[in-house]
C-alpha cells in the first residue's frame, strides 16, 4: 500500500495526464490547420481554372472556335471528378467536358451567374 501515497507515482500520473491533454491539443490544432488549408488550396486552384478558361473564351472568337478544343478543356480540368459546362443565353451547351461521365447537374433559370455551394444539396 506505499504505492497510493507515493509521490513519484503521483508525479508520473499528473506526467501522463497532461501529455496526453498537450498532445490531443496539439493534434487536434494540426488537423484543423491542415483542413483549413486543403480547402484553402481547392479554392486557389479552382480560380486558376476559372482564370483559364475565362481567358480562352476571351480569346475565342466564334462558337465553332471554342468546340474545336475539347481536349484543352479536358486537360485543363486535371481530373476525372471534374465537368466543364458552358452554356448560351438559351441554355444549350457550348462545350460539354465531363471525363467521369458524371450526372450533369439541374439549373435553374437566373438573370446572373452565380458561382457557389449549396448546403442542401
Amino acid at each position: 500500500m506505499k504505492w497510493r501515497n507515493s509521490l513519484s507515482l503521483k508525479l508520473a500520473l499528473m506526467f501522463a495526464l497532461v501529455s496526453t491533454c498537450l498532445l490531443g491539443g496539439i493534434g487536434f490544432y494540426l488537423n484543423y490547420s491542415l483542413q483549413r488549408e486543403l480547402v484553402w488550396r481547392d479554392d486557389q486552384s479552382l480560380l486558376g481554372r476559372l482564370e483559364h478558361i475565362e481567358a480562352l473564351l476571351s480569346e475565342s472568337d466564334s462558337v465553332t472556335e471554342l468546340r474545336r478544343r475539347p481536349q484543352l478543356y479536358a486537360n485543363m480540368l486535371g481530373n476525372q471528378d471534374s465537368l466543364l459546362w458552358v452554356l448560351d443565353d438559351s441554355g444549350t451547351a457550348l462545350i460539354s467536358v465531363n471525363p467521369g461521365q458524371l450526372p450533369l447537374p439541374t439549373l435553374s433559370q437566373s438573370e446572373y451567374s452565380q458561382l457557389g455551394f449549396d448546403d442542401d444539396k
